[in-house]
């Protein structure tokens, strides 16, 4: 582009770049970072999706099924099992392995007696 002598629109334009780099195909996002640009044009790619002002990781979550941002405390497994459902359901099914395995050996020692007694 060359020489900009504009201030605050050259550093808008490079803001708008440098979303177009972070955020080439995801389109809604881009647009969201392109138009944060016209507030403020310091914000890294971190802030603009960590910081909750600008977009909320939630829906980035939900969109494209990646955490932004792995150090807080909104996660992927927590964003898509919120009530901790699927860690009880492992357990409820360890504690009933048992009882089915029971199950299983009456109903095969059931057809051996048919079976015989016929």
């Amino acid at each position: 582009m060359g020489l900009c002598v504009g201030g605050k629109w050259c550093r808008r334009q490079e803001c708008r770049k440098r979303c177009d780099g972070w955020f080439g195909t995801m389109g809604e996002i881009r647009d969201a970072c392109r138009s944060a640009c016209h507030n403020s044009t310091s914000f890294t790619k971190e802030d603009f999706l960590c910081s909750g002002d600008y977009i909320d990781q939630e829906y980035v979550i939900g969109r494209y099924k990646y955490d932004p941002c792995r150090g807080d405390d909104i996660t992927l497994p927590g964003f898509l099992d919120p009530l901790n459902n699927i860690e009880r359901q492992e357990e409820q099914r360890k504690e009933m392995l048992p009882v089915y395995a029971g199950l299983g050996l009456l109903f095969f020692a059931a057809l051996i007696v048919i079976t015989m007694s016929r």
